[in-house]
């Protein structure tokens, strides 16, 4: 997100499990829950801060998946980038091509069909929120868009959002909130890949870490 930008993705049976995410500034998420799949050990990381803007690979390696399908493990299937700027790591599922954003804001992963899309941002913040605030606005810009809310949740520091719109896209927000500044994973996919990529959304909320939320960046 940049400036209130932001492009939403959603959860669908995986939003009830999200419901229990919580965030601590400058760390990582908490779990999410006992049916998310084992932790495993640490994914690949690599930087983007240095590449705004380019068209980076996911994959880590040749023995890396190219599938577009994610599986329920997260250390087997998805690869953590850092940020530079902002100070945030965040899985992505391994296979999907990505790039960083023009503005140094995040990334942007997007499955090999090009139908689906995770975004990783940073932004700074003018006027700090409460989860409820933040939450409020979201709700509103994506019901203006045409968004269908369908789940809302709130933590001390954190908020997630999610719906359908028209077409059947379904979007997902969530948002870990600071005094300075913010971080935000957004998805945005076919209801028809909810069952495929439920596993992925959540590895990407439960292993979030976040940057400094305390300063601006």
């Amino acid at each position: 997100m940049v400036g209130g930008r932001t492009m939403a993705g959603c959860v669908g049976a995986a939003a009830l499990v999200l419901a229990l995410v919580g965030c601590g500034l400058g760390g990582r998420t908490t779990d999410v829950g006992p049916s998310t799949g084992p932790t495993g050990t640490a994914a690949p990381t690599a930087s983007i801060g240095a590449t705004a803007g380019r068209s980076i690979s996911a994959t880590p390696g040749p023995s890396a998946s190219a599938s577009a399908t994610p599986s329920p493990s997260p250390s087997e299937d998805s690869l953590h980038f850092a940020s530079d700027r902002w100070g945030f790591e965040c899985s992505v599922p391994i296979g999907w091509p990505l790039r960083t954003e023009d503005t140094d804001d995040g990334v942007v992963a997007t499955d090999p069909t090009g139908v689906a899309t995770v975004r990783c941002t940073g932004s700074n913040v003018v006027e700090p929120q409460t989860p409820a605030e933040a939450l409020a606005d979201a709700r509103r810009r994506l019901e203006e868009a045409g968004v269908t809310v369908s789940y809302r949740h709130t933590t001390r520091s954190t908020y997630a959002v999610s719906g359908t719109d028209a077409q059947g896209v379904v979007t997902y927000e969530w948002a870990a909130l600071g005094a300075r500044s913010r971080n935000e994973v957004a998805w945005t996919y076919p209801a028809s890949m909810r069952d495929q990529l439920d596993p992925a959304v959540t590895t990407s909320v439960r292993e979030f870490r976040t940057g400094d939320l305390s300063v601006p960046h």
